[in-house]
């Protein structure tokens, strides 16, 4: 674990966020790139995660079930939800 904080989430402040901006996932994947060798298994996974979200690409069961963890099901689902 890292002691201090890589990323800070802001919910709903309404400003531009990495994850709206026409940059996002070059921002995004240079951000896990740079710090990928902090992060633990289910962080990396959460971000890796994060980064097919952000791209809209369709994983592969394999890519799916290699990246599944308890926080990812949450947003998974959360996702198929809201379809």
């Amino acid at each position: 674990k890292v002691e201090e904080a890589t990323q800070i989430l802001h919910i709903n402040h309404g400003e531009t966020q990495i994850t709206s901006s026409p940059k996002k996932f070059s921002g995004y994947f240079h951000f896990y790139r740079k710090h990928k060798d902090k992060f633990d298994r289910a962080s990396k996974k959460y971000q890796l995660f994060t980064l097919y979200q952000i791209r809209n690409k369709r994983m592969t069961w394999r890519t799916l079930l290699t990246l599944l963890s308890v926080r990812n099901s949450k947003r998974l689902a959360a996702g198929l939800r809201g379809r």
